[in-house]
């Protein structure tokens, strides 16, 4: 049974999270000659989501600069996990221009994936995911 209990179990937009934050990580493995790679294999991005509305409240990263984990945040923080992920993904392919955007991208993926189907073991009825570069 889902812990939201069958009468809260509804469609992504109007599930009822019951104020709850979740935490959900996307992993990536980091490309060679990257400062990054030197203290870590992977790339995590880590987000905190509220179940309610889907929107990440708050946001980390592995990256190893404070400029690249700053625009992570900022960059994460407000988006809708169910609604958005090719805006984020065109922003990393226009904006951030570090040798660790393709492991910010899979790790992204990753996270959204793993978001998903967590919800769904929630009893929460989704819409299709969008495509690789997550447009429908």
């Amino acid at each position: 049974m889902s812990p939201l209990g069958p009468e809260k179990a509804a469609t992504a937009a109007g599930v009822d999270g019951d104020g709850r934050i979740v935490v959900v990580s996307g992993y990536a493995k980091m490309p060679a000659g990257t400062a990054a790679r030197a203290l870590y294999e992977t790339l995590t991005l880590g987000v905190l989501v509220d179940l309610r509305t889907h929107t990440i409240v708050k946001a980390s990263s592995t990256l190893v600069t404070d400029v690249g984990r700053e625009w992570v945040e900022e960059h994460l923080v407000g988006r809708r996990l169910l609604e958005e992920p090719a805006e984020f993904l065109r922003d990393v392919k226009r904006d951030y221009w570090g040798a660790s955007s393709g492991a910010l991208t899979q790790a992204y993926r990753d996270l959204v994936r793993r978001y998903r189907e967590r919800l769904k073991l929630e009893g929460v009825v989704l819409p299709e995911p969008a495509g690789p570069d997550g447009e429908a």
